[in-house]
């Protein structure tokens, strides 16, 4: 096939080969661009299964952990407790079955909350306050 006849619309063989040449390079530099992508994404991937795979042997040896803990003797002498199977010497802890029961604002009760301040009691750091500078004003 002869290009000979192109030269009378302005396009030459040269100009063909040139374009021929162009789209090769450009089809070769976006196949390279897609593999550097690719590599790229496939090495963010490698380093987050990294980090996940040194946080889940962190949580396996915690849970070894606690495995070897609850495995103890000691750990099983206390749960045993509970069932009243501890040794022959020792008194099982139980209120008398007439106790009363705790006040409302009894500590470690349900109604006094970390943090909370009760109507008429002061917190620990007006307490301080108070201490230091005098009663507040009006107060």
């Amino acid at each position: 096939m002869s290009l000979d006849g192109l030269g009378i619309a302005g396009i030459h063989s040269r100009h063909v080969v040139a374009a021929a040449v162009a789209v090769v390079v450009a089809w070769v530099l976006f196949s390279f661009a897609g593999q550097v992508s690719e590599a790229a994404s496939a090495a963010e991937r490698t380093e987050r299964m990294r980090a996940e795979n040194a946080a889940l042997a962190a949580n396996v040896r915690e849970l070894e952990r606690e495995v070897g803990i609850v495995a103890g003797s000691g750990w099983v002498a206390q749960q045993a407790r509970a069932y009243q199977l501890g040794a022959a010497d020792e008194r099982a802890f139980r209120l008398a079955p007439g106790a009363p029961s705790l006040p409302p604002d009894a500590p470690g009760s349900s109604t006094v909350r970390l943090g909370a301040s009760p109507e008429g009691q002061m917190s620990p750091l007006e307490a301080w306050l108070d201490l230091l500078f005098g009663p507040a004003p009006g107060g």
